[in-house]
């Protein structure tokens, strides 16, 4: 049985009954039960989300339309067809007439309820984590006047704590409406406690320090899909020049732009003036570990994950990955825990979650980058697998002279980071908007 836990009582919110899960494999089965099987597994190769693609049927689909479900899955991303938050709520909004025309939510409600009022015709390609599952959420507080049930995966992932009202107010809404929830969770993925000794992190022997440096960086966005007919706006980022100490905590609300400077750090988007990272004699382009690495794969298998395989210093990524794997499951028997099983890395078939990120992280780690960034590395990992990861990762990496960068707005990380930038957004006008930091060392 699938341990059930409740969720901690909040002003008006009757205690919420989750299902814990200690893998992310185990979660993502239970949730697709939920929801009929129509959502192909991208985590298991290609062969495996072909299949899954394939199996959708007539008669599963004909299910969800007698029975619809409001559904968030752990990328919200994946639950919202159309290309602009407005879409995306309208199509709910014409679901909730057709069926009950006399109570459907409006869009400027559900909107102003959300906090996503400015956001309605911004491209949802465009939104933050934390932007798109409150466009998400704000979808299934509309379709709870029709729906059969609500079915939420890891709630508590892409949320600041500030922004878990929202997570809240859904739940609410659909307890109102006697219709039932299921949620599914990773295990003490809504823990609020800060890396302690009794987690399995070992601090890494190593000092790594660098410098970030932003000079009249601005990024241009467009406001639309019609790239020709569309105005542009432009993100602005304050002038920075500090130098930090590994681990350095990248932090601030959902919406404030902390995903965003990991991009142009990383050259993934492209952006004008100076934004680099100098570190031990290396200037220029980090590497990202996204947040929901399974977009980062392109569902390739996990062999073909290794696609550099020396680095500049004549380093095999091979063992650079069983250097993290060493460290990771070293860590635990020091505190008394066990380690999760690990696959033997030539082994055949689907690899999980975690080694697909130690593969990842290995593959960036051997490119020898000016840093490393960890863009939320808890996403998909129970809170003691996430801990020990990014401690292995640390030390790895640290071992290498390459300084790491957390990004994340949980508390777990703060006991360790050894320096701090805070992240905050602000708007300039109605197009654009700048991004500010402030630093901090902690050490």
């Amino acid at each position: 049985m699938t341990p059930i836990k409740t969720y901690p009582r909040h002003v008006e919110l009757p205690e919420l009954a989750i299902s814990y899960f200690k893998t992310f494999e185990q979660r993502e089965k239970a949730f697709r039960q939920t929801v009929h099987t129509l959502i192909p597994r991208k985590y298991a190769g290609p062969q495996i989300f072909w299949k899954d693609f394939t199996n959708m049927s007539s008669q599963k689909l004909a299910l969800l339309i007698k029975q619809p479900i409001a559904w968030i899955p752990c990328n919200p991303r994946d639950c919202l067809a159309f290309a602009t938050p407005w879409q995306v709520l309208t199509a709910a909004r014409l679901n909730a007439i057709q069926a009950k025309p006399h109570v459907a939510i409006s869009i400027s409600e559900s909107a102003a309820d959300f906090g996503i009022q400015k956001l309605l015709h911004q491209p949802v390609r465009t939104l933050s984590g934390g932007e798109t599952v409150k466009v998400a959420m704000a979808k299934a507080y509309i379709a709870s006047s029709y729906v059969h049930k609500l079915a939420i995966a890891s709630p508590f992932t892409w949320l600041s704590e500030k922004n878990r009202i929202f997570f809240e107010k859904v739940c609410l809404q659909f307890k109102r409406n006697n219709i039932p929830a299921a949620l599914f969770s990773l295990e003490e993925e809504d823990s609020t406690l800060p890396i302690q000794p009794g987690d399995p992190y070992e601090a890494p022997s190593e000092t790594v320090e660098s410098t970030i440096l932003f000079k009249k960086t601005s990024i241009p966005l467009s406001s639309s899909l019609n790239l020709l007919n569309s105005d542009s706006f432009y993100v602005y980022v304050s002038d920075f020049d500090k130098k930090i100490i590994s681990p350095c905590l990248l932090t601030g609300d959902n919406g404030q732009g902390k995903s965003l400077l990991a991009r142009i750090l990383s050259r993934a988007i492209g952006f004008q003036g100076v934004a680099e990272i100098r570190s031990a004699g290396r200037s220029g382009t980090a590497c990202l570990l996204f947040q929901d690495v399974m977009t980062q794969t392109l569902l390739r298998p996990f062999q073909s994950l290794a696609v550099s395989p020396q680095s500049p210093d004549g380093r095999n990524v091979f063992k650079c990955y069983d250097q993290i794997v060493a460290k990771f499951t070293s860590a635990w028997p020091k505190v008394n825990l066990s380690p999760p099983e690990m696959r033997q890395r030539g082994a055949t078939g689907a690899h999980s979650l975690l080694e697909i990120k130690m593969m990842l992280a290995a593959v960036r780690l051997n490119a020898l980058p000016s840093a490393l960034i960890l863009d939320e590395p808890d996403w998909g990992l129970t809170r003691t697998v996430a801990i020990a990861l990014v401690s292995a990762i640390i030390n790895v990496a640290h071992s290498r002279d390459v300084p790491i960068i957390l990004i994340s707005h949980k508390s777990w990380w703060r006991s360790i980071a050894q320096s701090r930038i805070f992240v905050s957004k602000t708007d300039v006008c109605d197009k654009s908007f700048s991004i500010d930091l402030q630093s901090s060392e902690v050490r």
